[in-house]
């Protein structure tokens, strides 16, 4: 392996290793989403973000870029990824409760460690923190009992304080299950769909890696040509073919690859086949990968014009606007783990 680095001249591969959080490739399409999903994501109120592409379009990557993003001087950040099959009620609950600090004891009712879960919540509002939790794979939560976990935590925040958010990465069957799930869908800002490279982003994000490692541009355009029909743009499968055709060429001792050298890769590649099988098949809905360094923060949102300011003035006398201090008679928001206390039972006659 040491010699093909050193082919290379790179410290690590090119497509294959792994690239700075603070970077990501911008499409026009993600270009446009970005500003909005930070907004949406630094605003106080219970809310749903989703993340929605196939296996391989950077839906993980971007999660990554987005901690990287958020401020940690106002924003806990809990990365929740969906290893197995969720089935069962209590698995979210459970997970945020940990991570506040709450420890399930004796037999696990959900009830008590919801309301301990709510008594952290209830600090962070008053640190005037929020957390944003993130939960990749999402196409794992398998059942409506487990998805309800989410609209117990939105719910409780619709009846007092308010901290608590996600950002919900999946594929398409995800996206169909939620579409089932009134109470979440109810809660969801935004829904940014990462959709693969099209042929000029494609060729583009090839030319971006290279020049990230530090190499020139190696590939002809026939050849990046060749990798995005192969790959039908999936940035991840981009990365796997590229890759092995960077290997080829090593074989070779050639420093350019062509066409014939990406079809002489393809043997080594096993998704190959399988997209081969599925040509008639329309493609999934995916597109993005992440890493062109982010050298300016996203734009802020201008803020919605006020009405009363635009309104104009009588001629016989200028119009006095005194616009009332709202905060001066709001009322403190209700402490989420009051909603958990029952009334006392009487007592015995």
């Amino acid at each position: 392996m040491n010699d093909y680095l050193q082919f290379w001249q790179v410290e690590q591969s090119i497509f294959l290793g792994e690239l700075s959080e603070s970077e990501i490739f911008r499409t026009h399409g993600l270009d446009h989403g970005i500003p909005r999903l930070l907004h949406f994501a630094k605003e106080n109120f219970p809310s749903v973000i989703l993340l929605i592409g196939q296996a391989g379009t950077g839906k993980t990557s971007f999660l990554k870029w987005l901690i990287h993003n958020l401020s940690a001087d106002t924003h806990d950040l809990f990365y929740i990824p969906v290893l197995g099959r969720e089935t069962q009620k209590g698995w979210l609950i459970r997970r945020v409760a940990h991570y506040l600090g709450v420890q399930e004891k004796g037999s696990g009712n959900l009830q008590e460690l919801m309301a301990k879960a709510a008594a952290k919540l209830d600090q962070l509002v008053q640190e005037k923190r929020r957390l944003l939790v993130l939960v990749d794979d999402a196409q794992w939560v398998g059942t409506d009992e487990a998805m309800a976990d989410f609209s117990v935590f939105l719910n409780l925040q619709s009846l007092g304080a308010r901290c608590l958010s996600f950002v919900i990465a999946g594929d398409q069957t995800f996206d169909a299950k939620l579409s089932e799930q009134s109470s979440i869908v109810s809660k969801v800002v935004m829904r940014l769909e990462l959709k693969p490279l099209d042929l000029g982003e494609t060729m583009a994000y090839i030319r971006y890696r290279c020049e990230r490692a530090g190499c020139p541009p190696m590939f002809s355009p026939e050849a990046a040509q060749e990798i995005f029909a192969k790959t039908r743009g999936v940035p991840g499968l981009v990365n796997i073919l590229a890759e092995n055709c960077l290997f080829e060429a090593f074989q070779q001792g050639s420093k350019e690859i062509d066409q014939s050298l990406v079809q002489r890769a393809l043997a080594h590649v096993s998704f190959f086949g399988a997209l081969k099988e599925s040509l008639q098949v329309a493609p999934e809905i995916p597109m993005l990968d992440l890493k062109r360094r982010v050298t300016e923060s996203s734009p802020a949102l201008p803020p919605p014009p006020d009405p009363l300011a635009q309104r104009p003035a009588t001629i016989e006398e200028p119009l006095k606007i005194t616009k009332p201090n709202l905060d001066q008679h709001k009322e403190p928001p209700i402490l989420l783990s009051s909603l958990f206390k029952s009334d006392p039972k009487p007592g015995k006659t």
